[in-house]
């Protein structure tokens, strides 16, 4: 069983970083006006990337989706992101992916 709550620590850690990188990286692409170059969604999509590298994750087998939904005046960012989850002694049952989906309202709407 210590190797169940090992396992399981990693499980609820990973899950952490991925949904605090996640949440940072929505809270500022947010802010960014939806015409500019980089647009929100592209921005979100490289912060999370970036940052789950510098984290030391592999980011290789990362999936990140970045979509609009609704109109302006209430324009919402949606991101969801999935990563391929390598426990750190794989002797007991853990998910085999991470999945997060957060989603905030773009302050600057066209």
């Amino acid at each position: 069983t210590v190797f169940a709550v090992l396992d399981w620590g990693w499980v609820f850690y990973r899950r952490t970083q991925l949904l605090d990188v996640t949440n940072a990286a929505i809270g500022e692409a947010a802010t960014l006006v939806q015409t500019g170059t980089p647009s929100p969604a592209d921005a979100a999509v490289a912060d999370i990337q970036a940052e789950l590298a510098a984290l030391g994750i592999d980011v290789s087998a990362l999936s990140v989706t970045a979509t609009y939904v609704g109109s302006s005046p209430s324009e919402v960012l949606n991101v969801q992101v999935a990563l391929p989850f390598v426990p750190l002694i794989g002797l007991w049952p853990t998910p085999e992916t991470l999945n997060t989906e957060v989603s905030m309202y773009l302050e600057r709407q066209d």
